[in-house]
C-alpha cells in the first residue's frame, strides 16, 4: 500500500469514528462535517491490497450507519432537499427553519449581541481574508472566512433575516470542514508542535461556534 492512499485511508477512517461517535452523541452537524472529509479522502483512496479493501469496508459500514442516525435527526435541523443549480463538491446545503432562527436570535438578544458591531466583524475579517489571498496565506484565508461567516449568520438571525442567515450558516459548513481538514492533515504529516496547536486552536472554535447555533436553535422558542 503506497503512502498516499494509505495516509488517505486512516484519514477517512479516523473521520468515520468520529463522524459516528458524533451522531450517537447528537452532534449531527459535526457528524455531517466528518462525512465529508470521509467522501474526499476515500476518493483519494482508491485500489490497493487486501488491507487496503478491508480497511475501506469499515469505513463504510461506519457511514452508513452514520448516516442512519443522521435521517433521524430534528426535521428543522436537516439538510433541505432542494436541488441545487449546480454540482457542487461539499455536503448538502444545510439550513435552518424560520422557527430555528428565531431561537438562534432569541439567544443572541439574551447575550446582549448587536447586530450592527457584528457587521463591523464581518466587514473587518473580509479585509483579513483579502490581505491573507494577496499574501498567499489560504490557511489565514479560512480562518478569516469562519470568522467573517460567524458574525453574518449572527447578525442575520438578528434582524430576522433567514434567507441571509442560512446562505451564511451553508457557507460556514465548508470553512469548518476544511479547517477540519487542514488539523487532520497536519497530524498525519507530523507538523510541528506549533502548527498542530494553531491548527486544532481554529478548528475546535470553528466547532463550538457551530456547535453553539445548533443548540439555541434546538432550545425551547422564546415568547
Amino acid at each position: 500500500m503506497n503512502e498516499t492512499l494509505k495516509t488517505a485511508l486512516a484519514t477517512a477512517l479516523t473521520a468515520a469514528t468520529e463522524a459516528f461517535d458524533a451522531a450517537q452523541q447528537g452532534q449531527f452537524t459535526e457528524a455531517r462535517q466528518l462525512l465529508t472529509i470521509v467522501a474526499e479522502q476515500l476518493a483519494l483512496g482508491e485500489g490497493g491490497n487486501a488491507a487496503a479493501a478491508a480497511c475501506r469496508g469499515k469505513i463504510l459500514r461506519l457511514e452508513v450507519e452514520t448516516q442512519t442516525l443522521l435521517d433521524a435527526a430534528p426535521v428543522d435541523l436537516e439538510p433541505a432537499n432542494l436541488p441545487l443549480p449546480a454540482p457542487r463538491k461539499a455536503a448538502a446545503p444545510v439550513y435552518l427553519t424560520a422557527e430555528a432562527w428565531s431561537r438562534v436570535r432569541a439567544a443572541l438578544v439574551a447575550l446582549g449581541v448587536d447586530p450592527l458591531k457584528r457587521d463591523a466583524v464581518a466587514a473587518e475579517q473580509e479585509q483579513a481574508a483579502q490581505a491573507a489571498a494577496i499574501g498567499r496565506n489560504s490557511y489565514a484565508v479560512k480562518v478569516a472566512q469562519r470568522l467573517t461567516l460567524v458574525a453574518r449568520v449572527e447578525a442575520a438571525a438578528l434582524r430576522g433575516e433567514v434567507d441571509a442567515a442560512n446562505t451564511a450558516w451553508d457557507r460556514l459548513f465548508d470553512i469548518v470542514t476544511a479547517l477540519r481538514i487542514s488539523e487532520l492533515n497536519a497530524r498525519r504529516k507530523n507538523a510541528d508542535e506549533a502548527e498542530r496547536a494553531l491548527k486544532l486552536a481554529n478548528y475546535t472554535a470553528a466547532r463550538e461556534d457551530s456547535l453553539r447555533i445548533r443548540q439555541w436553535a434546538r432550545s425551547v422558542q422564546a415568547t
